[in-house]
């Protein structure tokens, strides 16, 4: 398995004509930058070997002797 599942939130926010579901995650970051998109979500969404997807990076966790060090991006 390419990624580490660290946390996992679900929101489900309900308009008048669709629903759109908005998915937090955290994975870990390997060799080249790679990260992996949860299998549920893939196969939620159609995604496929070549799509392209549009990601938001909002956090950088590390894990120190001390614990996790949280730095927030933007």
């Amino acid at each position: 398995m390419f990624c580490e599942l660290v946390t996992f939130k679900c929101f489900w926010l309900f308009f008048v004509t669709r629903v759109v579901v908005v998915e937090e995650f955290v994975v870990r970051v390997f060799k080249g930058g790679k990260v992996t998109v949860p299998k549920r979500l893939r196969e939620l969404f159609g995604v496929e070997d070549g799509d392209y997807v549009r990601l938001a990076l909002v956090e950088v966790l590390k894990r120190t002797e001390e614990g996790w060090v949280r730095r927030k991006v933007g």
